[in-house]
């Protein structure tokens, strides 16, 4: 489950971009597991069927698309996890 925000609605500013959520629990789908989601008063969240959007919530921009990502996993499973440091960024 992933939380955006916090049940009073504080949140810092997120932007996602090719951000992908598999839920694999039976007839659910991403938009049961992000919060805000579609039971969270004033900063709800919306599913068309492909993607979770979060219209009333202004601190977070971008979708959710429900699935995986359609070329497989960005890192591999022994490139993530406890383990991990990051090479930094490349401008």
């Amino acid at each position: 489950m992933l939380y955006f925000a916090n049940p009073d609605g504080s949140a810092p500013p997120l932007n996602l971009d090719n951000f992908y959520v598999k839920n694999n629990r039976p007839g659910q789908n991403a938009q049961h597991a992000v919060y805000p989601d579609a039971t969270a008063t004033g900063m709800d969240s919306a599913f068309d069927g492909t993607t979770v959007s979060f219209p009333t919530f202004s601190q977070v921009k971008g979708t959710v698309t429900d699935g995986n990502p359609p070329n497989g996993d960005f890192v591999t499973s022994a490139g993530a996890g406890v383990g991990y440091t990051t090479p930094g960024y490349v401008g």
